[in-house]
């Protein structure tokens, strides 16, 4: 699960806690030394042994306290925030993985990659910050109220006035940043996904002589994200630096109020350097609760994000309803396909159609009449909404292979462009595959368009499934490669279901049955 909880007592975090309290009494006393040799040096009044003692023992003192702070208060906790964060995203990537693709083509690209990147990080660093952080910097500070009221109650009652006037005039900016941050997570998100529509498809781009055009609107989306980015920023910058202020304005009154009982001799010059000690000691505890609390509140928004898309992971297709255990592949009484779940574009309609299990089925029509759209929809990659009708699909084309586009891949040889299915080595033969030891590159493909469909077949006919899906398999390939694969799926049919896409005759000869899509219509012909 997403680590979005506000609360969550375990042992691990309970202990990351004490480690608060103590990194804080290892500064507490180390201060509390600093302050006696002062009083030392004013009883002693020369450079005795004692003195000489004292110097080696808070250089050993401080030594220590430094690496317990290190370790205690500012690594493990980060650990805890970095392992979050990154169980956060890991998490994020398989919902959405498993999202149903009409869920999916709610959101633009941006959406998602803010979410898997920021929104998971985010949310990782609150987890952190309510948990372990806050809870030990508020008990921090309660330590530091205690021993201050030990020292003095006058010094108790300087640090009860300045903590609630802290808390007043931080919330001014902190306000507006929450404010900015709720209005302008959309605007970044614009952004991002303008930046990453040119980065992946600056050949296209170029080819199509767009370029004004794509850098015109990348424009508009920057103008609008630095609009946002400047007053956030600005806001920050205020909330930033209204603690400094305040904290040095609460060593001011601190020291005044030591000094006043220095000569009412009520305090010592080693109490009066230790109150100085502890006033700075306080702000980054009273700093850094108010800053947790803050960052928590601008950040809702992404709290929210991850847990709407939680709910929208674990949310049905909808295809649910129509897959049965039938002894057809498809069974379509009647029914209309549209181009989206609107149903704005109608593309055709059909009746009495039924493909049979273990047949070669080929699907036949014009670019744009919805041949793709079919496999989208009885594969359930598609809006559950976007047929109208009676059909019934069968369990298998859940967990069908399915040749489409557009192809991925990734760094290294062939195996590894396998994404860890086990190669049909009679394939490398059949599709005339002579690179198998090359090195393919994920980012700009090093492979022609024959060799990258080629990998693609290889992929989807090596899967075990019991149905494949073929959206034009012939693209790119050359004549003699497109007669053995031909001849391949002739014999396949008879252990698999298989439906093909084509605009070419050379399956017709293997073909059970093919289904035409003309004038609006699925039929066979």
């Amino acid at each position: 699960m997403m680590k979005t909880k506000q609360m969550e007592f375990n042992r691990a975090n309970f202990f990351l806690i004490l480690g608060y309290l103590v990194s804080l009494a290892a500064a507490v006393y180390s201060s509390t030394l600093q302050g006696n040799f002062i009083d030392t040096i004013e009883r002693e009044r020369s450079f005795s042994n004692i003195i000489f003692f004292d110097l080696g023992k808070m250089l050993l003192v401080t030594i220590v306290t430094t690496i317990i702070n290190m370790v205690l208060a500012q690594f493990l906790p980060l650990r805890l925030q970095l392992r979050t964060s990154i169980s956060n995203s890991v998490y994020a990537v398989k919902g959405l993985l498993r999202l149903p693709q009409s869920k999916y083509e709610e959101r633009e690209k941006g959406y998602y990659i803010n979410l898997v990147t920021n929104s998971s990080f985010t949310c990782g660093t609150i987890y952190g910050h309510m948990n372990v952080e806050l809870i030990g910097n508020i008990l921090c500070v309660v330590a530091l109220l205690i021993v201050s009221a030990f020292i003095n109650p006058l010094f108790l009652v300087a640090y009860g006035i300045y903590i609630p006037t802290y808390a007043i005039l931080s919330n001014v900016p902190n306000r507006k940043i929450a404010d900015y941050q709720k209005r302008g997570l959309g605007t970044q998100d614009s952004f991002f996904d303008e930046a990453k529509r040119i980065v992946e498809n600056k050949r296209s781009i170029n080819v199509s002589k767009s370029n004004s055009y794509f850098v015109e609107k990348y424009k508009e989306k920057s103008k609008a994200y630095l609009d946002f980015v400047t007053k956030y920023r600005w806001y920050e910058i205020l909330s930033t630096n209204m603690p400094h202020i305040m904290s040095e304005g609460l060593v001011v009154f601190t020291m005044g109020i030591a000094a006043y009982l220095y000569f009412q001799d009520k305090a010592t010059l080693g109490t009066i350097f230790l109150m100085y000690q502890l006033s700075k000691m306080l702000q980054t505890p009273m700093k850094e609760c108010f800053a947790m609390l803050i960052h928590k509140e601008i950040n809702t928004v992404h709290i929210e994000r991850m847990e709407e898309f939680d709910k929208s992971c674990n949310e049905t297709s909808g295809f649910e309803q129509l897959y049965a255990d039938d002894k057809n592949l498809v069974s379509m009484s009647e029914g209309k396909f549209y181009a989206t779940e609107e149903k704005e574009v109608e593309l055709f309609e059909g009746e009495k159609l039924v493909i049979p299990k273990k047949t070669l089925t080929l699907i036949k029509g014009q670019n744009g009449t919805g041949k793709s759209t079919f496999l989208n929809y009885i594969s359930g990659y598609s809006g559950v909404k976007s047929f109208e009708g009676n059909i019934t699909i069968d369990n298998s084309l859940k967990n069908a292979a399915y040749l489409t586009y557009p192809i991925i891949f990734v760094d290294g040889d062939l195996k590894e462009n396998m994404f860890g299915k086990e190669m049909n080595r009679e394939l490398l033969k059949t599709l005339n595959i002579a690179f198998e030891n090359k090195e393919i590159s994920g980012k700009i493909t090093n492979l022609s368009f024959g060799e990258q469909q080629k990998v693609n077949l290889l992929r989807v006919l090596s899967d075990d499934a019991e149905v494949v899906l073929l959206d034009e398999p012939f693209t790119n390939l050359d004549a003699d490669t497109i007669e053995k694969l031909a001849e391949y799926l002739g014999h396949l049919k008879e252990k698999k279901s298989i439906i093909a896409i084509v605009h070419s005759n050379e399956l017709d000869p293997y073909a059970d049955q093919i289904l035409e899509i003309k004038d609006l219509k699925m039929a066979f012909q």
